[in-house]
């Protein structure tokens, strides 16, 4: 019903907070370099944000045919 479009916003913060999870193991392991740290995990959420906020707004890709 009228929660179903919370789903998506669930589904997201799940990845993001599971994304997080791996980006501290990884830092504490020693696998991702000091310089990317876990900033990388934000950069990748913003950019996935104002992807929804662009297709949100009307924004299409055109093809040429």
């Amino acid at each position: 019903g009228r929660y179903l479009v919370l789903l998506p916003a669930v589904l997201v913060y799940i990845v993001y907070v599971n994304l997080l999870f791996i980006a501290r193991h990884w830092f504490e392991q020693g696998i991702t370099p000091a310089v990317f740290g876990m900033w990388w995990v934000h950069v990748l959420l913003f950019c996935l944000a104002g992807f929804f906020v662009m297709l949100q707004a009307g924004w299409r890709v055109r093809r040429k045919s």
